[in-house]
């Protein structure tokens, strides 16, 4: 088969590997080197489209490695392992993949079964490549019990009084349209705050403030407390937040909203020296007070999908399915790019850029110039 390479320099070359098996073979890449595969729960995904995540091009940044990148694809099924039974071949998904071992931008990527769901007939392939790594990441920070272990789930929603305030920051990425919305199912009261992406925010219909933090660190505090004082009383304070962007001051301007005392849901890690930070798009990430101990930063860690937290993810995925075909759930909007895996070169440039906003950008891998030479 044919797979994307990205390179240290996000340059992305293709090149013929073999069709990884989902039973106990060997498949290849994988940070550069060979990974053996005992797992006899996966399934083997034949490719229609690849959507692209951040992390897509921080990884080769970070590692400096040479790797097929990709973690959120959507297909048919090729073949499954012996222990799976509640796919069939043939049967549309979305999946989201393990990160470090198994790449999307490729005709075909292994998964386990426990983190796809299957696309019902109202959902496009393009769409439903947008769901599996961002769904997930908004899922496990609002709900794992080591993330913000909020009470209320999509699974037993809160209704009327006993709801409580959350603000979704960031709430036209992709991973904030989804922390959005499964907030919303979960019968909590939804601060929404974004940029130039409000539109596609308030077209949810998840929200029950929008506030824009164009208007400045000051004004969006004040909005957001005022938001809470004005449906919960002058008392109410904010204690729970989802920063689905963690850079350039969002959490700072959080804990102040909070008063200095909450709980925040991050998605980069809480130092600024971190490496993956320094691989962001922000050109200054020390230049922040730190957010002060009395706030308890918790990262959503998606990677934990497909490890201790298996299970939680296995449940949600089924929910994603469920919640699609109900139309309760809205993919994020894909734009899909010229070229088919190579055109996730562009790609790789946007997302470092930042030029990526209220839209998750995707392959067609049937685009690839060359595919079948």
């Amino acid at each position: 088969m044919k797979a994307a390479f990205v390179d240290p320099d996000l340059k992305v070359t293709l090149k013929d590997v073999p069709i990884p098996q989902p039973t106990g073979s060997v498949h290849p890449n994988l940070h550069s080197k060979d990974i053996t595969n005992a797992c006899r729960d996966e399934i083997l995904i034949k490719n229609v489209c690849a959507a692209m995540n951040p992390k897509d091009f921080k990884v080769p940044l970070w590692f400096g490695n040479t790797v097929i990148e990709g973690s959120d694809v959507s297909g048919t099924i090729a073949s499954l392992g012996p222990d799976v039974t509640e796919f069939s071949v043939g049967e549309k998904v979305g999946a989201y993949l393990r990160i470090g071992r198994d790449g999307g931008y490729a005709e075909y990527s292994l998964c386990p079964a426990s983190t796809a769901f299957k696309i019902p007939g109202n959902v496009s392939f393009e769409e439903a490549s947008t769901v599996g790594l961002a769904g997930m990441t908004a899922a496990l920070g609002l709900f794992a019990p080591d993330r913000l272990a909020l009470e209320s789930t999509p699974f037993n929603p809160t209704t009327g009084e006993k709801a409580v305030p959350i603000v979704i920051y960031g709430a036209s990425s992709s991973v904030g349209a989804y922390a959005l919305q499964l907030a919303k199912l979960a019968g909590l009261y939804t601060i929404a705050v974004a940029g130039k992406g409000l539109p596609y925010v308030e077209s949810l219909h998840c929200a029950d403030v929008l506030i824009d933090y164009r208007k400045g660190e000051q004004a969006t505090i004040d909005a957001i407390q005022n938001a809470v004082k004005e449906k919960f009383g002058q008392n109410a304070k904010l204690e729970y937040a989802y920063d689905a962007i963690s850079e350039n001051g969002s959490m700072q301007l959080l804990a102040k909203a909070m008063n200095n005392k909450g709980k925040i849901a991050i998605v980069l890690p809480r130092d600024p020296t971190h490496k993956l930070r320094q691989v962001s798009t922000s050109n200054d990430q020390l230049g922040f007070q730190d957010v002060p101990e009395s706030v308890q930063t918790v990262e959503s860690s998606v990677p934990s999908a497909h490890d201790k937290d298996k299970e939680f993810a296995r449940k949600y995925f089924v929910l994603f399915g469920r919640l699609l075909a109900e139309g309760l759930f809205k993919p994020n909007r894909p734009r899909v790019l010229k070229g088919g895996l190579l055109g996730t070169q562009e790609g790789l440039q946007l997302l470092k850029n930042g030029q990526v906003s209220a839209e998750k950008l995707v392959v067609r891998i049937a685009d690839t110039e060359g595919l079948n030479a």
